[in-house]
């Protein structure tokens, strides 16, 4: 949900929040059968794959987190390196 925050200088942002529930509301309601046991960890990796590949012109949607978990589970399976701002994250099958 995109809410109308005033921050500390007193300037304006429009900011859209998502958060681990969010992920696991999209793993079940994708029915992405291999994340149904995702741990917060799990989710929040996804959440980095996602802002990794954060496209402003299309934002963050249902799409792009369905994208991103499926990302990270085809790492997950194949046991390939993860980065995250230049630090390997844990991504253990």
């Amino acid at each position: 949900m995109a809410r109308l925050i005033q921050g500390n200088d007193d300037e304006w942002v429009l900011r859209d929040e998502w958060g681990i529930e969010d992920i696991r509301n999209c793993i079940e309601t994708e029915g992405i059968d291999d994340a149904e046991d995702f741990s917060d960890n799990d989710c929040l990796n996804v959440m980095r794959v996602a802002e990794t590949a954060f496209d402003a012109n299309i934002g963050l949607n249902w799409d792009s987190i369905s994208s991103a978990v499926e990302f990270y589970l085809d790492h997950k399976r194949t046991s390939t390196p993860m980065f995250y701002r230049g630090q390997p994250i844990k991504v253990t099958a």
